[in-house]
């Protein structure tokens, strides 16, 4: 999923006030995150990508 969402991305979907433009920066950054908070991110940014 999360491959699809960035790809040829232009626009970055911000995250936590960080702005991710490519897909390693989200994987980098759900790793970090417990695994309830990265399946809220998840739904964040196919919402944010949805808007786009």
């Amino acid at each position: 999923m999360l491959r699809r969402i960035f790809n040829g991305r232009t626009v970055p979907i911000l995250l936590d006030d960080q702005p991710l433009l490519t897909y390693k920066q989200a994987l980098r950054h759900l790793e970090t995150l417990p695994a309830e908070a990265r399946n809220a991110a998840c739904l964040m940014m196919k919402h944010q990508a949805d808007q786009a």
